[in-house]
Parts: C-alpha cells; sequence; structure tokens
C-alpha cells in the first residue's frame, strides 16, 4: 500500500523498483526467513505496507530526489537509533563530560565527523539536535546533512522564499539570506559544517 517507487538513477534502489534501501530490505528478508524456518514451511509471500503513504510522501523531499507515488523506507543500517530516556541519559553524559563533541544528524555525519574532527566525541544527536546541545558544556560542532540541519536551524526556512525544497534553496543561494538566518537563529556558540 503507498510503497513509493524509484523514478530516476542515483539512489540505493533502481530506477523502477520500490524504494526502499538495501539494508532495511535484506533485513525484511532475513526476519521472515527465519519465521519460515521456525515454522516449518516452505517459504512465504509478503506484502509491505505503507498505510497513508502516499498522504506522508507529500510531506518529504521524496519526490525531488526521484521516489513518487509513496513513502520510502530508508536508513543506511536498517535500524531507527531510539533516543529513549535511558539512551538519553547515556548520550548526555557523554556529551557533558566531552570538551569537544560534535553531534551529527546520522550515521554519514559519523564517518565524517570522525575523519574531519578527530579530536573530539562523535555523538550520533539524530533529530534531537537542540536537547543534546542543553547538555553540551564545551566547544560544540554540528555535522551532518544540509536539509536535516537546516530544517532543525530554522524549521520555516522555506516560508516567503519561493522555494519548494532546502535542496533547491542551497542549489540556487548557497550563500543566500535565508540559509544564514537559518544557521544564527537557534545557537550562536555552535560551529556547523554541513556535508
Amino acid at each position: 500500500d503507498w510503497q513509493g517507487t524509484v523514478t530516476r538513477g542515483g539512489l540505493q534502489a533502481k530506477k523502477g523498483h520500490p524504494a526502499i534501501n538495501p539494508k532495511p530490505l535484506q533485513q525484511i528478508k532475513m526476519a521472515v526467513f527465519e519465521a519460515v524456518e521456525q515454522l516449518g514451511l516452505k517459504g512465504a509471500e509478503v506484502e509491505i505496507s505503507l498505510p497513508r503513504g502516499e498522504e506522508i510522501a507529500r510531506q518529504t523531499l521524496n519526490s525531488t530526489i526521484g521516489v513518487e507515488e509513496g513513502i520510502s523506507i530508508l536508513g543506511t543500517t536498517g535500524f531507527v537509533e531510539p533516543w529513549n530516556d535511558h539512551l538519553g541519559e547515556m548520550k548526555g553524559d557523554l556529551i557533558r563530560c566531552s570538551d569537544k563533541v560534535v553531534l551529527t544528524t546520522g550515521r554519514i555525519g559519523i564517518r565524517y565527523s570522525t575523519m574531519l574532527f578527530p579530536d573530539y566525541t562523535v555523538v550520533l544527536a539524530g533529530s534531537r539536535i537542540s536537547e543534546a546541545l542543553e547538555a553540551a558544556t564545551g566547544d560544540v560542532i554540528i555535522c551532518g546533512l544540509p536539509g536535516l540541519i537546516i530544517k532543525w536551524g530554522d524549521p520555516d526556512v522555506l516560508e516567503g522564499t519561493g522555494f519548494a525544497t532546502v535542496a533547491e534553496m542551497v542549489e540556487m543561494e548557497p550563500e543566500g539570506q535565508h540559509l544564514s538566518r537559518a544557521f544564527e537563529k537557534p545557537w550562536k556558540r555552535q560551529r556547523v559544517p554541513v556535508l
């Protein structure tokens, strides 16, 4: 139900195929294989249903990257990094105890941060950048994909600009006033490298 379809090249899923990245697809297949084996079945037919996927997709950037008619299933590992109370406390303690910390939005940010800032403690904050910043006591760098950081910096960054997406804004006005405002708005004491 409303699984998006890849309409152009450059994504991990192939053009014309359902928009599900290889890692989550592999995990789904492994889980089904284990269940089939445990139940002693010869096989199983699996249908992936994403209720309201087409409606939800309209609120994302999917159409700009070539995913149409529904939502995509992403994730470089297929796992969501939860920020429950216990994990939040552990990450908060790690951030508080670090003189120099890099907060990242995802695994790509982790990879680049460890290369770019080897003397810093790298912490995956995900969408909880504000909470992670509250725990910081030392030098902080925010490192991640531009769309995520810009939308965190200024959730209304596109309002009144004429741009449909953050990606379009970055491409057309890389040093424009709207982007500057997004970076200056919430936290003036952090450096924000955008990958």
